[in-house]
């Protein structure tokens, strides 16, 4: 990931005071994170859930 684009990640949540004392920590573990993120599957279209959606009352 981009470092300008960690820390500007960084700065919407409100972490100024951690980006200030520990930029390089800051930075390691948003690129961690994309890795993480990156390794995840896709998401799946609801539709093809194999649970049905949860309803009250009797089913069909």
């Amino acid at each position: 990931m981009d470092p300008s684009l960690t820390e500007a990640l960084a700065r919407s949540l409100g972490l100024e005071r951690a980006l200030a004392e520990h930029r390089d920590d800051v930075l390691a573990a948003g690129e961690r994170a994309a890795l993480i993120r990156a390794a995840l599957p896709d998401p799946r279209d609801p539709a093809v859930e194999p649970v049905p959606p949860m309803r009250a009352g009797p089913r069909p």
